[in-house]
């Protein structure tokens, strides 16, 4: 029936399953898709779309739109669809996605159980640690994690926005009355910026790390065991960047076959080697930042206040949930660290620490100073990997 009328009201073609769409349309598609005793294969035709990505977002704005419909006029009819998706392009399946997967997950090795259980328990103890004053218990940032579960549960990407902006008001405090600049924004932009371009440099070198293919690491980690002062690998990386020549050439060769891992090697050496650059990618990364969330507050208005979006509403929503991520992983850090709970107070903490931090690291990347060059390059990469 849901496929009856998502044909009436939209055109969509509508198949019995993939042997069907094979003889009528000459599209092959895998012989299991749409499998079922009541299932149907819905087709939708002639969508002008740069990539799969963008078909499915097409498609999913015509679904919300046939939910809205049966949403207006109540019935016994009700939506029904599977999750999976082919895409086609001139008779050639290109891919096979998830309607629900607009959003890029997080590539690299997936932590195991035991480490997801510890992080759990101490990010549980910091939820729920923080009291008022008067010895009730405030549920300020489990107010927030539940907002933002609540656009992780959802598909549509306007309500994800929104509902993010959301748990972003629940965990920050509102500005205060002797700030400067009374505005939400300013005053949101100032405390987030700087938990979430903390780790900037950090996260670079592993990032580089994380996306070596299994053989490639290996290999570079038997250099780096000669690397001493670090346990975890990407740091040792770093550390062989600024002042271990011979093990930086090793490691070049070691990734000589694939240009592209080499270029982006060559990117983190020259950043380590010119404190000047290392000042300049952090600064430009940090306004980046900024613009972003503030980008992101003006769509959120947008959405609430018109009812439109802008054509890159799914990436701000991506980023959004990549910046609520950091920033809660950031509070539990301080609460482990200083034993903190108010998210406003350990806020400014990561800020002073942010700020004095890179201060330091401007005076150092000046020419004229006392230290000679390969001190100085020293010396950054310490503050920067602290």
């Amino acid at each position: 029936a849901y496929s009856r009328f998502l044909n009436e009201m939209f055109g969509f073609g509508v198949f019995n399953d993939s042997s069907e769409v094979k003889t009528k349309l000459d599209i092959t598609l895998p012989k299991n898709f749409g499998q079922g005793e009541k299932k149907r294969i819905v087709v939708m035709f002639d969508i002008e779309s740069k990539d799969h990505f963008s078909v499915i977002r097409d498609i999913q704005v015509l679904f919300e739109l046939a939910k809205s419909f049966i949403f207006l006029y109540p019935s016994w009819l009700r939506e029904e669809l599977d999750d999976e998706c082919c895409v086609v392009n001139k008779k050639v399946m290109v891919a096979k996605v998830s309607r629900h997967s607009l959003l890029a997950a997080q590539g690299g090795k997936l932590p195991s159980f035991e480490k997801v259980q510890d992080v759990s328990k101490r990010f549980r103890d910091f939820a729920f640690a923080e009291r008022l004053d008067k010895g009730s218990r405030s549920l300020q940032v489990v107010r927030a994690l539940s907002s933002a579960t609540l656009a992780a549960d959802t598909t549509n990407p306007e309500t994800q926005l929104i509902t993010l902006w959301s748990a972003f008001e629940a965990l920050l405090p509102p500005p205060s009355k002797d700030e400067k600049s009374p505005a939400r924004i300013i005053h949101f932009n100032n405390l987030v910026v700087p938990a979430i371009a903390d780790e900037y440099v950090k996260f670079k070198f592993a990032t580089f790390f994380r996306d070596l293919s299994t053989q490639e690491r290996r290999e570079v980690k038997i250099v780096l065991d000669q690397v001493t002062g670090a346990n975890e690998y990407h740091i040792r990386l770093a550390r062989a960047l600024v002042a271990e020549e011979l093990i930086t050439k090793h490691i070049f060769g070691l990734l000589a076959a694939s240009p592209l891992r080499c270029n982006r090697l060559y990117q983190l050496y020259k950043m380590s080697q010119n404190p000047k650059i290392m000042v300049r990618k952090i600064q430009s990364h940090e306004s980046r930042i900024s613009w972003k969330i503030h980008r992101i507050y003006r769509e959120r208005n947008q959405i609430v206040h018109s009812g439109t979006s802008s054509p890159f509403l799914n990436p701000l929503v991506e980023n959004s949930f990549l910046y609520f991520r950091i920033l809660s992983s950031r509070l539990e850090g301080i609460y482990s660290q200083y034993d903190i709970t108010n998210p406003h107070g350990a806020l400014q903490i990561v800020s002073g620490k942010y700020f004095e931090r890179n201060k330091r690291i401007v005076t150092l990347s000046n020419s004229k100073h006392s230290l000679d060059l390969e001190d100085r390059r020293k010396r950054i990469f310490e503050l920067l990997m602290d």
